[in-house]
Parts: structure tokens; sequence; C-alpha cells
């Protein structure tokens, strides 16, 4: 049972899955998470993460940002498009950028060596990361939204806790930039790309026990975006015969011609595990659930 995260420990070098050393290096994830791909320009390859789901996304729209250290927001749908608040802008080009589960904030790194934390919605800077001495090539949120990973050319990674803006843990060990950088959704291991190679880091978390119970609200925001990535058709788990089927022509936060299935509600189960969430029982993620699917449906009608 995945229980809720309360304090960072420490942190370790596992492992270093070698073998590239020319080029820069990035790291992607296979949409269930269960593989890692390392590209270093010259050679991409492919390392087994035994892992069973990764977060899902709804799509909705797009963050980009470059050389003229702009954050640009586009929505996919309209291809309505505005400009992050300028006067807290990166003061040099805008390396990464990472949107929170949830789709409410982003973060940015930039080659001033901050790293930002955005309101989607508003296009403001909510809060100014300060510690790397180099360019921060990379950055990326922890699934439940609370902290973040940083990578930089000064060969360090940084461990953020979002809301306060202390900065956890510093890891080094890496004698090369860090171009790339990645959260498992337990938050348990974290990796880091750069021309030598893939590093991989043990994270040492305090866990706080909490009592089964049937829901929580803070678990309302993985829910809905759960829900928002998956589509308005719902086979009811509690049998095949019993089925509830939504109208997604109404809708387009929606995809289309998808059913709900005990594989995807298991997958539920794990999201909420990751974000802290396991101490729920699944009857009552199954009831809160359903629930939320039937107002949706009422809503769309």
């Amino acid at each position: 049972m995945y229980l809720f995260r309360k304090n960072l420990n420490g942190a370790w070098e596992s492992d270093a899955l070698e073998g590239n050393v020319s080029g820069e290096g990035y790291v992607f994830t296979s949409t269930e998470g269960k593989f890692i791909i390392s590209d270093f320009g010259k050679s991409q390859k492919l390392w087994d993460w035994s892992r069973d789901r990764d977060q899902s996304v709804d799509g909705s729209y797009v963050l980009s940002g470059g050389k003229d250290q702009l954050i640009k927001y586009r929505e996919i749908e309209t291809g309505e498009e505005r400009i992050f608040d300028t006067l807290e802008w990166h003061t040099e080009a805008v390396k990464s950028i990472s949107v929170s589960f949830d789709g409410r904030f982003a973060l940015s790194g930039g080659a001033d060596n901050k790293i930002k934390l955005w309101d989607v919605v508003s296009g403001k800077c909510l809060r100014t990361f300060e510690g790397h001495n180099g360019s921060v090539n990379s950055v990326c949120f922890s699934l439940d939204g609370r902290y973040a990973l940083s990578g930089s050319d000064d060969c360090t990674l940084m461990f953020w806790e979002i809301f306060s803006g202390k900065r956890l843990f510093t890891l080094t060990g890496s004698e090369f930039p860090i171009t790339s950088v990645f959260l498992t959704p337990d938050c348990g291991v974290a990796f880091s790309g750069g021309s030598n190679g893939l590093k991989l880091w043990m994270l040492d978390w305090e866990l706080e026990e909490k009592q089964p119970s049937d829901w929580d609200e803070g678990a309302r925001p993985f829910m809905e975006m759960f829900l928002r990535s998956h589509s308005f058709r719902y086979e009811k788990m509690m049998g095949e015969s019993n089925k509830l089927e939504m109208d997604t022509d109404k809708s387009t936060e929606f995809r289309s011609n998808y059913i709900l299935t005990e594989e995807d509600f298991q997958e539920l189960l794990y999201l909420l595990g990751c974000a802290g969430y396991g101490w729920l029982r699944p009857e009552g993620v199954r009831q809160e659930l359903e629930r939320m699917i039937k107002e949706l449906k009422s809503k769309f009608s």
C-alpha cells in the first residue's frame, strides 16, 4: 500500500546505465512507464524499467519555451495562444517545461540558472527557485505535484518542495552536465541523463501512516484528470451486465469510443497510490468514481 510521503530523508546513486558517450542526453518514458529511452545524438537506447503505469494527460493544451525567453500557451483544439506574464520571464533561454498532472501548474527551467513556478490559467509566476550555478536544462514534477526535480549544467540534481520553495536535497556525483531528469510515478526513483549515460537514484522517504478510508477530497484532482484523459463511455465495474454509457458528442473534453474497464480502474488505484492515497479503500474509490461520472453525464446531457 502506498502511504503519504512526509519527508525526504535522503537519496543515493543506485546504478549507472552506460553506453552513450557523445552528444547531449535526454530521457524519455513510454506511455506505460515501463521503459526508459535515452537519446544521445548518435544513438538511442531502450532500458527496461518495470513499472505498471504512468500518469495520463488530457492533451488539452501545450506549453512551449525557447530562446526568446517567453513561455507560450496554446490550446490544442482551438489554436488559441497566449504568453505568460512577461514581467516575470526568464532573462535567458527557456530550456525545459514540465506541467503538473492536474494541469494547473507548470515549471520552467532556464539558462539563467533559475526555475519558475507558473499558474497555467492566469499565466502568473508564483515562485522562483534559485540554487543552481548553471543552466537548468530539465525540470520534472512529481505526480502528486508537491515536489520537483531539476538537472543542470552544474552537474547536480536538486529536489524541491514546490509550495514552500525549499530545496530538500542536492544530488552530486555526476561529472557531466545533466540534460534530462525524470521521477517515477511513485517518487521512489529519479533518473538523470547526460552525455555519459543514464543514472538511477533511489529516494528515501519518511512515510506517514494513514487509517484506511473510503474517500479523501485531496484525491479529487487526480480523479478528475484521470476521467478527462478517458472517455465518457463507462463500463460499470460491478458487472458486465450493468453498464452506464455516456455520450461524448456534446463534450470535447473527453475522448470518445472508449470504455473504462476493470484494468483502467486498477490504473486509477495505482495513480492514487503514487499520489499518496494508497490508503483509500478500493470500494470507496469505486463509489466516488461512479458518482462523479453520473454527475458528468447529467452535466453534458
